[in-house]
């Protein structure tokens, strides 16, 4: 096993087994100082602190966290929010708070100066954030205004047909006469907890020369009938 504090000392001790025995024995010791160090560096920033230095900062702000619902990430993100939001709370620098911690375009901001009212919109998944986000900010509005704070999460949806916890029935009727030559490509996409039925009557007569193909694709929990009939 390598010795490092033995490359750190002089050549002269390089075949002195004493000096090895002590830097052996020493090596553990010096770890586990170097591993203090970086944590007390780490510890200077609420990021990257620890559960005993976040306990710290609570104490110092007086936050009492619930601990059955919050983890570690939510109580230094609620520690940022206090050191944070102090007064004076003006509106330009508000909205630019708003938009560093959750993003220019997941935010509404008005203000009804002749209802004396301030609503606010926030895309935001995490409500025991917002929640802090709210119990702050009516600590620091005017007493006179009413805060409606409520919370918008934006959700992309593709142009595809999506059914969730439904069900999408397809029936296509096929009457072939004389001479047919053509590829049928039926195709549907479905999502969860979806079913999806499809069913194909072909009545086939004269000369018949057809490739019939489905694509289904189905998500979590979803289910395919296929009933396909054919009359010649």
């Amino acid at each position: 096993m390598s010795n490092r504090l033995m490359e750190l000392l002089p050549k002269y001790y390089a075949d002195n087994t004493e000096m090895l025995d002590i830097t052996n024995a020493e090596l553990p010791e010096i770890d586990k100082l170097w591993e203090a160090l970086e944590r007390l560096l780490l510890n200077q920033f609420i990021k990257t602190a620890d559960i005993h230095r976040i306990r710290e900062w609570e104490r110092l702000l007086r936050i009492r966290p619930d601990t059955t619902a919050q983890n570690l990430e939510q109580r230094r993100e609620i520690i940022l929010l206090r050191l944070q939001m102090r007064p004076p709370l003006t509106r330009r620098w508000f909205e630019g708070f708003l938009a560093e911690r959750f993003g220019a375009d997941n935010y509404e901001l008005g203000i009804i100066h002749s209802d004396y009212t301030m609503n606010l919109e926030v895309a935001h998944s995490d409500i025991i954030i917002l929640n802090e986000l709210v119990r702050i900010l009516r600590h620091l509005i005017p007493i006179t205004l009413i805060l409606n704070a409520t919370t918008n999460i934006k959700v992309e949806v593709q142009s595809e047909p999506i059914a969730i916890g439904a069900a999408v029935t397809s029936v296509k009727h096929y009457t072939i006469t004389q001479d047919f030559n053509a590829t049928i490509n039926p195709q549907a996409q479905i999502g969860i907890g979806s079913t999806m039925a499809q069913t194909k009557h072909i009545t086939v007569s004269n000369a018949f020369n057809a490739t019939l193909t489905a694509e289904v694709k189905t998500g979590v929990g979803g289910s395919v009938v296929k009933v396909t009939n054919y009359k010649i």
